[in-house]
């Protein structure tokens, strides 16, 4: 799982696919996030649609993710394509972190 902030809005991205905490987290909507020794109880809403791909090309395109996605999703992030995003939509789920 990697943690995105973009435009001021964290995201749980899973690099992994349909994981074991995706599906957790689709039944309950809410977990604790653990980052460094921090514990935040957190609300998520799943993206779809438009709104993932439009995440996507953005998370994709970012200097920060850009070199990691090149490797677990194996996205091609220098000639990405609207075909490769929508096929990286359909295997890797994505959450807004809502505040609670």
């Amino acid at each position: 799982m990697r943690v995105a902030i973009l435009d001021d809005q964290r995201y749980l991205v899973s690099m992994l696919g349909e994981a074991r905490w995706v599906r957790n987290l689709r039944a309950a909507g809410a977990a604790d996030l653990v980052v460094g020794s921090t514990l935040e109880p957190i609300h998520t809403r799943e993206i779809r649609g438009d709104q993932k791909r439009a995440f996507l090309r953005q998370y994709f395109q970012h200097p920060q993710f850009e070199l990691p996605a090149r490797y677990a999703p194996k996205v091609d992030t220098k000639h990405l394509t609207l075909a490769e995003v929508d096929r990286a939509a359909g295997l890797y789920p994505v959450f807004r972190v809502e505040p609670l």
